[in-house]
């Protein structure tokens, strides 16, 4: 439905793919396109693979204004990110087929966060998840360990985060200092990087 983030976490690869541009199609290509699949060839499940889906209320609600209108047999899921979302815009995904949203959560201590430059507090992230769980969506949310300046106690409040949100699906993952990120620059000059890595 879109491409880019706003945002600039520092192990993301969107600011290098996509050179921080957000673009997005419009609610009616997204809705024809999604309805040319059901008619055409019988799917009914959807993953929206954009970096934030709900990068703008607005929009997430003309969409599945649409869906609904349409009655569209279909399922869904998408990323969001664990702010600023209320029950208006959740309660809409809900009824226009969102089955599953996943957020990017990444660490459960605060100073990671910082380090990564997520943006995110962690309070505002579990309301968040609260109120997706509350809407009756399944929720998903992603973390990693290892980032610069991770440690056996920032790993573990990462873990007990991860088991007080109890969502539905926990995906943990090594961070990977991906080339053009912050992260792979900085791993680069405290010379954790062999310089020429094969990538």
């Amino acid at each position: 439905a879109g491409r880019g983030c706003p945002y600039n976490c520092g192990f993301c690869s969107a600011q290098t793919v996509w050179t921080r541009r957000i673009r997005s199609r419009s609610p009616e290509s997204i809705v024809d396109e999604v309805q040319h699949c059901i008619e055409d060839y019988g799917i009914h499940s959807f993953n929206f693979t954009d970096e934030l889906f709900t990068v703008k209320k607005t929009r997430v609600l003309e969409i599945c204004k649409s869906f609904i209108e349409k009655d569209l047999d279909m399922a869904w899921d998408c990323s969001a990110r664990a702010h600023h979302l209320d029950m208006e815009t959740l309660e809409a995904m809900r009824e226009a087929g969102c089955s599953q949203i996943s957020f990017g959560i990444e660490s459960g201590n605060q100073n990671i966060l910082q380090k990564i430059d997520k943006a995110l507090d962690l309070k505002e992230a579990e309301r968040v998840v609260r109120l997706t769980q509350k809407a009756g969506i399944k929720t998903h949310a992603s973390y990693m360990f290892g980032y610069l300046g991770e440690n056996e106690k920032t790993m573990s409040e990462t873990i007990s985060f991860a088991k007080r949100l109890n969502t539905d699906i926990a995906a943990f993952f090594i961070a990977s200092p991906l080339p053009g990120t912050p992260f792979y620059t900085e791993a680069l000059e405290k010379g954790y990087l062999k310089p020429n890595a094969d990538w």
